[in-house]
């Protein structure tokens, strides 16, 4: 297993309605945000 370290300004975990807004706000902040989610990749909220 290779291990990657990631820089990001915040870190959401969970990509449901909540998860998706506090990444859209961060961004509108011109901050960069990274959600982590145990759902499949397009089969998530965001």
């Amino acid at each position: 297993m290779e291990i990657k370290t990631i820089t990001t300004d915040v870190l959401i975990i969970g990509s449901g309605g909540a998860g998706c807004r506090a990444a859209i706000e961060v961004s509108n902040q011109g901050k960069e945000a990274l959600i982590v989610s145990k759902g499949l990749t397009f089969r998530s909220g965001c």
